[in-house]
């Protein structure tokens, strides 16, 4: 696997940890 696509992957993953940690924040604040 290139450098380039790992480096990739780990922006998209941190991307979607942010987001869910946001969307669980939402949720808590919501219900």
């Amino acid at each position: 696997m290139p450098k380039y696509d790992r480096e990739l992957i780990s922006i998209i993953l941190a991307t979607l940890g942010t987001l869910l940690l946001i969307a669980s924040a939402l949720l808590f604040v919501v219900i």
